[in-house]
């Protein structure tokens, strides 16, 4: 989200939003939700947090999160990340482009994901537990400037 006052010499900017929540199963996920306005691209950084809030004093954190992100428009699946440093669909890994945001997840089983959307419209982050395991956890979505 983008607002500009043309009567502001200097702009400010959103550029990252993060939400704290009890994810269980079912429908007590975790969903992260932002849009996309423009005829561009945006790519996004996004990231789960579940282990790494134990240094935050959460002693029921989500032990190994997943995250999924969807278009709501037509449901379709956009990524998907389970451990950061490997990108199930294709074995291959995101881990230098998560590196060079200096904010990578602080432990390896913690999803994150770097996505070019290029679509205008409504998109989720959806934060769920592997194996259906439930705790506290944190979704981040984050501008990231090409």
């Amino acid at each position: 989200y983008e607002y500009r006052d043309p009567n502001e010499p200097n702009p400010g900017k959103l550029t990252n939003l993060s939400n704290r929540a009890l994810v269980g199963t079912g429908d007590d996920i975790l969903i992260g939700s932002f849009r996309v306005r423009g005829d561009g691209s945006q790519r996004i950084y996004a990231r789960v947090g579940g282990p790494a809030l134990a240094g935050a004093g959460i002693a029921n954190f989500l032990a190994d999160p997943n995250l999924e992100l969807i278009r709501l428009s037509d449901q379709q699946q956009i990524g998907f990340n389970d451990s950061w440093k490997i990108d199930a669909s294709d074995n291959s890994s995101q881990q230098t482009a998560i590196e060079a945001t200096f904010i990578p997840p602080a432990n390896d089983v913690e999803p994150a994901l770097v996505a070019i959307l290029n679509q205008e419209g409504f998109y989720s982050i959806v934060v769920r537990g592997v194996n259906d395991t439930t705790g506290f956890a944190n979704v981040e979505i984050y501008d990231y400037p090409q």
